[in-house]
């Protein structure tokens, strides 16, 4: 029981953060954020679904309806999660930077500028006695 519980707490976790995220993305416009966007709400909805079966399971004993269940809302949030990280904003598509063909830092002109003043920051520091 304590399983159930601790896993329902964290799955409820997963679902209203998803959601939120999902809430946040429908203004943004095209394919990608479109993706991104059915991502979130595959991955936000599936763990609903997970605790809903994990409760009849529990209420009725194993059912084959649960048993036939249970691997969809997983197989929903696996592929929901994998469509939220293929197209993570602001990254090389994933199949370059995961091959190493490009690394996976964002291409910022003000994050340089910033990361550069801060190293001239640090070396400053460390040479003075």
């Amino acid at each position: 029981m304590l399983y159930f519980l601790i896993s329902t707490i964290a799955l409820l976790i997963i679902s209203v953060t998803m959601l939120a995220r999902a809430n946040d993305l429908r203004w943004k416009k095209g394919l990608v954020w479109n993706t991104r966007l059915v991502g979130f709400v595959i991955t936000g909805v599936s763990p609903v679904g997970v605790i809903g079966v994990w409760y009849v399971m529990h209420r009725n004993g194993i059912t084959p309806e649960a048993v036939n269940l249970f691997p969809m809302f997983f197989t929903g949030f696996c592929v929901g999660l994998a469509m939220v990280f293929l197209t993570t904003p602001y990254l090389p598509p994933w199949w370059k930077w995961i091959s190493g063909k490009e690394q996976a830092v964002p291409q910022w002109p003000e994050v340089e500028r910033r990361a550069d003043r801060l190293t001239a920051m640090n070396r400053k520091r460390d040479e003075q006695p």
